[in-house]
């Protein structure tokens, strides 16, 4: 392994500061991200655990893997020796498949909240606690593989990141990068484009029958403020349809960069892989760290709304008791209840 300074010098200390924006940025969103959830306990639903678990798995890797990548970077080489490059590749796949699983069960999450309500309904604490450990198992299965001779880590061309070695091809790198590549990248984003899809299409039949009930869908706008376990879910928010696109686009643009120069590998000469390339690559798969929890808390509305809470210090929010509302539609008359949290 080669741990000279990087002919790439420029390349390496832009790279460097880019990852100290994005690692400043990154802890402050996920940091914020928690302190709602603990703040503000009613957002804690089931569902919603999966929110804190990407949560998690972006913290960590912006904890274990940035500060190695940004200190290497400023400098011109990998500094951590050869076992601190196994170390930083064995967090940036666990962490990073960690994301990629927790993402696509959100996906699967929304499809269960937005197509089969009756299943939703059955659904606790410990069954989402469920998923989210098979996306953490998966992701410590093909973290550890290479460190027991299923591919190899190593430096990349611009010498500051560690990863799958794929400048050195054999039967142990094709065999895994392939398995790899269909199980943590193809199978996701075609899971996440079904749910997603059929969510899409559910929620504007709903919509459309709201429309044409007597009610005109009132009820349901008024019960929109109450932070009950009903509707803190991130899929239940008008934003839902949004936030799951953006979260496919999001997913395919950081994770694609990787699949290609892992593709073009297999095919093509390494030599013949752009240099740049091999450096959007890793940045774009770090990403994650600071625009996930951006998208949620600034694109869905309720959590928006509870993170300036949060911000500005605010400690009163007005809701309305289920209640009082059956009470108010039988008697024409409302009583509105300020609950502070």
């Amino acid at each position: 392994m080669e741990s000279d300074e990087t002919p790439h010098r420029p390349y390496a200390v832009a790279v460097g500061t880019l990852l100290t924006v994005w690692f400043t940025i990154g802890l402050i969103g996920n940091i914020t991200q928690f302190v709602v959830f603990a703040r503000y306990r009613h957002l804690c639903s089931p569902s919603n655990i999966l929110l804190i678990n990407l949560g998690i798995a972006n913290l960590g890797m912006a904890v274990c893997c940035i500060p190695l990548s940004a200190s290497s970077s400023f400098l011109g080489r990998w500094i951590f020796r050869w076992e601190g490059c196994t170390i930083y590749g064995f967090f940036s796949i666990f962490f990073g498949l960690t994301v990629i699983g927790n993402t696509a069960l959100l996906a699967v999450s929304r499809y269960i909240l937005v197509c089969r309500r009756e299943l939703a309904q059955q659904l606790t604490f410990s069954h989402y606690r469920y998923f989210a450990m098979v996306a953490w198992g998966n992701a410590l299965l093909w973290a550890v593989m290479p460190i027991f001779g299923w591919s190899r880590y190593d430096l990349e061309p611009l010498q500051t990141f560690c990863s799958i070695d794929w400048q050195d091809i054999d039967g142990s790198f094709i065999s895994y990068i392939v398995s790899l590549f269909i199980i943590n990248f193809v199978l996701p984003v075609s899971l996440m484009v079904f749910c997603n899809l059929r969510a899409y299409q559910a929620s504007r039949g709903q919509q459309q029958q709201q429309q044409q009930s007597p009610t005109g869908g009132v009820e349901d706008h008024q019960l929109e403020d109450t932070p009950s376990m009903h509707n803190v879910d991130w899929a239940s928010q008008p934003e839902g349809n949004m936030l799951g696109v953006a979260f496919i686009i999001f997913f395919v643009s950081s994770w694609l960069p990787y699949a290609i120069i892992c593709m073009m590998a297999i095919i093509l000469d390494t030599s013949d892989i752009p240099m740049l390339l091999t450096v959007i690559a890793p940045l774009a798969a770090k990403t994650s760290i600071w625009v996930n929890p951006m998208l949620v808390l600034l694109c869905v509305k309720k959590f928006r709304h509870y993170t300036s809470m949060l911000v500005f210090c605010r400690t009163d929010v007005q809701v309305i008791n289920p209640s009082d509302i059956t009470s108010r539609n039988s008697n024409e008359s409302g009583n509105y209840l300020e609950q502070y949290v």
